[in-house]
């Protein structure tokens, strides 16, 4: 009975051990969740308001230049009242899917088991008759941390992977009309 507990609870505790390595770390290597504005307004230069109280801006500072051997393309920090509240991390394009596997082992490995879902449709572009795209993601949902790992293989697209940081809230939803 005891060998039945131990094989279960084992596993339980690992996991949110894990989940909760990624509310201590609050950020990515030096920008943390809740910063001030002014403590990275000389890195970075402005790309956007969206008008719902965000701005975006592209940080151009020597930190970061690859996550576990993957080049990084660019980092782009969103604020809400002047304060850091997104972290969106975008890898060299053409990412293929080698370079998602390897991130997601390596961020597994650091964070647990992530939620995995597979979006596909197709649109109409202009350019293009139907295009066919397909995005998997991958979440880790922290008390006060979420981490979402994202694969864009497009087919007429360069493929693209980007990890994005935020305040906890679930942003995989499913279009059931419920829980």
């Amino acid at each position: 009975m005891r060998l039945l507990f131990f094989m279960f609870i084992i596993p339980i505790l690992s996991l949110s051990q894990s989940v909760i390595k990624l509310d201590q770390k609050n950020g990515f290597k030096s920008f943390q969740l809740g910063d001030g504005f002014d403590i990275w307004s000389s890195y970075v230069y402005f790309e956007k308001d969206w008008g719902d109280g965000e701005k975006t801006y592209v940080y151009n500072g020597e930190c970061c230049k690859d996550l576990y051997g993957v080049k990084i393309q660019n980092i782009v920090l969103v604020f809400r009242q002047n304060k850091l509240v997104r972290i969106n991390i975008a890898f060299e394009a053409p990412s293929y899917q080698s370079t998602y596997d390897s991130l997601l082992k390596k961020l597994e490995e650091e964070f647990g088991k992530s939620y995995f879902e597979k979006k596909e449709w197709k649109y109409n572009e202009s350019d293009y008759e139907y295009s066919k795209r397909i995005i998997y993601r991958n979440e880790w949902v922290g008390e006060k941390v979420s981490m979402v790992l994202d694969f864009d293989n497009g087919d007429h697209l360069p493929y693209s992977t980007s990890i994005s940081i935020s305040k906890s809230e679930p942003r995989i939803t499913k279009d059931d009309g419920g829980f």
